[in-house]
């Protein structure tokens, strides 16, 4: 409402700034929103890395357990190998 001794401008200054603050306001609140989804893909993202991690922990577990297994398993072929031959090599020898 305009006063009888108030100029045109200053209702319309008031306008602008009424304006001014709901633009803010909006901005604010989208700011808000984006903020609150960049966190949720965050806290996803690093809930898939932290499983993934675990994941690939027990894998490695189970990957060093079967090697050690298959060595000892070659150690013992390696052995019989080695006798094999000793007991080739004596047998040679000894005609």
């Amino acid at each position: 409402m305009l006063l009888p001794y108030e100029p045109f401008w200053v209702g319309q200054c008031y306008n602008i700034c009424v304006w001014y603050h709901l633009v803010l306001q909006e901005t604010n609140e989208e700011r808000r929103t984006v903020v609150n989804n960049l966190a949720s893909v965050f806290t996803t993202a690093a809930n898939h890395l932290s499983i993934v991690e675990k994941f690939l922990e027990d894998q490695h577990k189970r990957v060093d357990r079967v090697y050690t297994e298959a060595f000892r398993e070659d150690e013992v072929d390696i052995q019989k190998l080695k006798d094999m031959m000793e007991s080739f090599i004596t047998k040679a020898n000894s005609l």
